[in-house]
């Protein structure tokens, strides 16, 4: 987890995308946005890393918790806060994650039989953007600088990419993490119905049993 803190730290002092000539602008939170990574996750028999593409610019009404969770993120990146108080404060709002609240945990955690401790989130785009926007070069240089070595940190077992925009990067993660199985799966927002979904998650249930069945 050393290695992994550097590296968040390191990505919270990297602007290189929101130099003025890119035409990118920042949200409240104008600073790389560390991603869950459970207390059991290394001990694990099977270490899942759930891969999305970014983090949300955030919604209007909740400016001001994205103020206090900013202010936690500069004092994580100057020294004054650790990783674990960063996971504490977003393990205390990840309840209401999604739309309806809840829907995050739901479809990744209680959906899937799986518990939080457990696994990892990661985001292709660790900095959010106004408006969502996340041109290709964004993502690319994000991933080449920060989040893929991040996630070959984790040494995952299984990474499931959440998202049609994020299986692009499925050949680069393989190359980054040889031993892990990578599969594509909806995001937790998606829009194609229950049935689709039910049927999406049972197809992941079994990829997790079998590959939990042969994990050392």
């Amino acid at each position: 987890m050393e290695v992994i803190t550097d590296l968040y730290r390191r990505a919270l002092r990297c602007r290189v995308c929101f130099a003025e000539d890119t035409g990118l602008k920042a949200p409240i939170i104008d600073v790389a946005q560390p991603r869950w990574v459970g207390t059991r996750f290394r001990a694990a028999r099977l270490r899942i890393a759930f891969v999305m593409l970014n983090p949300g610019a955030g919604d209007p009404s909740k400016d001001a918790g994205n103020r206090v969770a900013r202010e936690l993120l500069l004092g994580f990146r100057d020294g004054g806060a650790t990783f674990a108080d960063v996971l504490a404060f977003q393990r205390e709002h990840m309840e209401s994650w999604g739309k309806p609240a809840g829907r995050f945990l739901r479809f990744y955690i209680r959906d899937l039989d799986l518990e939080l401790e457990d696994v990892a989130f990661l985001n292709i785009a660790l900095c959010a953007t106004l408006r969502n926007r996340y041109p290709s070069w964004m993502l690319d240089r994000c991933f080449a600088d920060h989040s893929g070595m991040i996630l070959r940190q984790l040494k995952p077992n299984l990474v499931v990419l959440c998202g049609v925009s994020a299986r692009r990067f499925a050949s680069a993660i393989s190359a980054l993490c040889p031993s892990a199985k990578v599969v594509a799966t909806l995001h937790h927002a998606h829009r194609e119905g229950r049935d689709v979904e039910a049927r999406e998650q049972a197809q992941l249930r079994g990829v997790i049993n079998a590959l939990a069945e042969t994990s050392v």
